[in-house]
């Protein structure tokens, strides 16, 4: 395995030769003990996401963001945020899935200060069209960087959108999942990516 496989291919684990058979065994064991790839939760398509939120914000928007640690979403817990969007990329057979949130404040300021002054039509976007609108283009900045983890550049196959306390069935099967939350704060509320376990009836 090449230079260039390994960094397309982010994802898959290798063992350089020559190696010990209890090296092999070990590497083994763990990748089962993780189980299936598509039900890890896929916390290496955070930083695409993460650095996507803070070009939007620095470059486009001239705000200062800050970056909060990262946090474990135990089951049961619910998402961080009042607007979930649901990503589901696709680049062939290699399917990922990943949420970006939003608290109402930061929907309500995106809406006045960045769709609205673009085009005046789009004052009276609905909350959820904003909440697709800025995931769109979160996504599409995110793209060059999900090359390499995906192998090419992928699809958005589409976005389900949810909302804290409602009982949508995305809403009920994220809180379900254990993941990783990770908030970019800004004095107009805050953007979280999450990341989040595969649901174990999704094949």
């Amino acid at each position: 395995i090449g230079d260039e496989f390994a960094s397309r291919f982010k994802n898959v684990r290798s063992i350089p030769k020559p190696f010990q058979p209890a090296d092999l065994a070990k590497a083994v064991v763990r990748e089962i003990k993780l189980g299936r790839l598509d039900d890890r939760v896929p916390i290496h398509l955070m930083n695409p996401f993460i650095d996507a939120c803070r070009r939007l914000l620095t470059d486009e928007m001239s705000i200062s963001p800050k970056m909060e640690a990262p946090i474990v979403k135990k089951p049961g817990e619910a998402p961080l945020g009042d607007m979930h969007c649901t990503l589901i990329m696709t680049t062939g057979p290699v399917q990922a899935r990943f949420t970006l949130s939003y608290d109402k404040e930061w929907i309500q300021f995106m809406k006045a200060e960045y769709f609205s002054k673009r085009n005046l039509q789009w004052a009276s976007l609905s909350a959820e069209t904003v909440a697709r609108q800025i995931t769109t283009i979160l996504f599409n900045h995110a793209v060059p960087a999900l090359v390499p983890i995906m192998g090419d550049p992928p699809r958005l196959a589409g976005i389900t959108i949810s909302t804290t306390g409602a009982k949508e069935p995305e809403l009920v099967e994220l809180t379900k999942q254990p993941g990783i939350k990770v908030s970019v704060r800004t004095d107009q509320g805050r953007i979280i990516a999450g990341a989040y376990a595969r649901p174990k009836n999704r094949r």
